[in-house]
């Protein structure tokens, strides 16, 4: 029986019953859910915070992972369940659909969810207690940073989700454009989303992805400016735009003519960690010549 489970007093016994409607019954004896209140209830054992036991006909409650729910359990440690509001799982849903990074290192990581019990929720490597993890959810709500006690030691997550934003202004940029998607992907690793912002129209734009890529994957944003501050301003209304940007994080914009070298996974979860929003970086590459004020930047 798959669904959401309430409990219910009446005269010293507890039943089972559905949350939504009509309301259905467990029946322990028959082993359904019925229409109307079974005659013989549950016992209610207490065993901790939230965690209880519930025994019938000398067996005990257990859920397994498709969601059945069956009195057939001997030993009472297979059977703890924890009682939630809906609000903690629909909070612990939103908690497990993330993906995350882990501070310093932008060590990407999600919630093992098979490791963890009703006791203790494992994020990677680093174990913390159910109710401090519900807590910390909903304070991550208000500042979005994830903050985590284990022990003596105070662990920083945030949500990883990035997105690339390709500047291809110019029309000497879609030369350059599908060498950029080309090596994001092969040597760069990324098989994240992209967006590809222009002042070409979009279906020139489109043109110039490599061939094996799916275009509708890649969302492009085309618009008309065409001094050399296009890109600036494309890039100022994009950030400005709640409804653009705002789910991304984190954002890197790159030119056209950036050619990825390396898998940039890890680069991606440093940036999700950094606080602000970094001005132009410049990257120097040994082999290559280049500016000298690009050089004394990049040294620096």
């Amino acid at each position: 029986m798959r669904g959401l489970l309430a409990s219910f007093n009446r005269g010293g016994h507890w039943y089972l019953r559905s949350v939504s409607q009509p309301v259905r019954w467990y029946d322990p004896v028959s082993k359904k859910m019925v229409s109307l209140l079974p005659a013989q209830g549950v016992a209610f054992d207490v065993r901790g915070v939230k965690l209880n036991l519930l025994r019938a006909n000398g067996h005990y409650l257990s859920v397994d992972w498709s969601g059945h729910i069956r009195f057939d359990a001997k030993e009472p440690s297979a059977a703890v369940l924890r009682f939630m509001a809906l609000d903690e799982l629909m909070l612990l849903r939103e908690m497990l659909a993330k993906r995350w990074v882990c501070g310093p290192g932008g060590e990407h990581v999600r919630i093992e969810i098979e490791k963890s019990t009703v006791e203790e929720l494992f994020i990677g490597d680093i174990k913390v207690s159910f109710e401090q993890f519900i807590e910390a959810a909903r304070q991550s709500q208000q500042h979005g940073d994830l903050l985590l006690n284990e022990e003596w030691k105070v662990w920083r997550f945030t949500d990883y989700n990035p997105l690339i934003v390709i500047e291809a202004f110019g029309a000497s940029s879609l030369t350059e454009l599908p060498i950029a998607l080309e090596s994001l992907e092969s040597l760069g690793q990324y098989h994240g989303e992209v967006m590809v912002t222009s002042n070409q129209p979009e279906g020139k734009v489109r043109a110039c992805f490599p061939p094996h890529y799916d275009s509708k994957a890649i969302r492009v944003v085309s618009v008309e400016d065409a001094d050399r501050f296009a890109a600036l301003r494309t890039r100022a209304r994009l950030m400005a735009d709640p409804g653009m940007l705002a789910d991304y994080t984190p954002l890197l914009f790159v030119e056209a003519g950036v050619v990825f070298d390396r898998n940039i996974e890890s680069f991606l979860g440093r940036c999700a960690l950094v606080r602000r929003v970094s001005a132009r970086g410049y990257f120097h590459h040994p082999e290559f010549s280049t500016g000298h004020k690009s050089e004394t930047l990049s040294q620096g």
